[in-house]
């Protein structure tokens, strides 16, 4: 199933947002949502914050969801918080499995990997289609 998801305002209206990662707590990334790129400028509210396993890069095709949360509260907002961990707001409807390195994963309009080098790990984010 590819997964696209369409967030919105609380008007109903679609708005732009940005995915980062900020960091790793071990293999467990820490992610900023924001109306502005590099986690820069307010949160937004999502209807939903699904991560998928994507099985296939070529035709974009995602497997099950690994982790996700919805609003729990009328005008919950997402900024910054930890893969797993549910946000104030939130509640958790899939719980969180081990994101594996070199795997490729979705939210959204976006692609992040976990990437193990050298024995260290690192991360990359970008739009949708463009890790490979």
């Amino acid at each position: 199933m590819t997964s696209v998801l369409l967030l919105t305002s609380l008007t109903g209206c679609q708005q732009e947002w940005h995915l980062a990662i900020t960091g790793l707590d071990g293999t467990t990334p820490r992610f900023c949502v924001t109306k502005q790129p590099a986690c820069t400028g307010d949160g937004v509210w999502v209807s939903i914050f699904d991560v998928f396993e994507v099985t296939d890069t070529q035709t974009f095709k995602s497997g099950e969801s690994v982790w996700w949360i919805e609003p729990a509260q009328k005008g919950a907002t997402l900024r910054e918080f930890v893969y797993g961990v549910t946000p104030p707001g939130y509640r958790q409807v899939v719980p969180p499995k081990p994101l594996r390195p070199g795997r490729i994963y979705q939210v959204g309009l976006y692609w992040f990997r976990l990437k193990e080098e050298g024995g260290k790990l690192s991360y990359e984010v970008a739009r949708m289609g463009q890790l490979r």
